[in-house]
């Protein structure tokens, strides 16, 4: 039985954590807020932001391990399986 399996499912967890991280982000402080508020909006949620970056992160790992799996298998299907 092939072990190769679950590469695919790289491609559907690059999706859910990238939504997860972009959720967990929320909405940045506007333009408009002065200096003191946007701070203020980074302090306080300091723990949330850096989990948000941390799953973005880890996001992106799985698309480039996606990315070469889908290389992979595109180039064996043009018959051109030598790199």
């Amino acid at each position: 039985m092939k072990k190769d399996w679950w590469v695919p499912l790289t491609g559907v967890g690059f999706i859910l954590f990238a939504i997860v991280s972009v959720v967990l982000s929320g909405e940045p402080p506007s333009v408009d807020d002065s200096a003191k508020e946007i701070v203020e909006h980074y302090v306080d949620n300091k723990d949330t932001i850096m989990i948000s970056v941390f799953t973005g992160a880890f996001a992106v790992v799985l698309l480039v391990y996606f990315a070469s799996y889908l290389r992979k298998v595109l180039r064996a299907a043009e018959g051109r399986a030598d790199a």
